[in-house]
């Protein structure tokens, strides 16, 4: 077996609420994700001028999920509306990075 082949069997246990994961209310679903705040920019975005906008990043299975969100969307997150503004898919682990004006 390769690295890859392993990795692709293994891949849920990153996100799993028994390793890194926590659950948290996407779309109306509770579903098990790692969650990023925006470290790098603890303050509001620059180009965000007059409100306070703030990122996160939301890694999710993509099998859990059930879908790819397009970019430009809004989703609700934990009860907070946000705008989907990236979207990576890296070996089914989906990277979604959401704006919003709730840290």
């Amino acid at each position: 077996m390769s690295f890859k082949d392993a990795m692709d069997r293994d891949i849920r246990t990153f996100v799993s609420a028994n390793e890194f994961g926590e659950t948290h209310s996407f779309g109306g679903r509770a579903l098990n994700m790692i969650i990023e705040n925006d470290t790098e920019t603890p303050s509001p975005l620059a180009y965000a001028e007059g409100i306070s906008t703030y990122r996160k990043i939301v890694h999710v299975h993509l099998d859990e999920l059930g879908y790819i969100p397009a970019e430009g969307m809004t989703a609700e997150f934990d009860g907070i509306q946000y705008l989907i503004t990236n979207v990576e898919d890296a070996r089914g682990i989906l990277k979604i990075t959401l704006e919003g004006n709730v840290r």
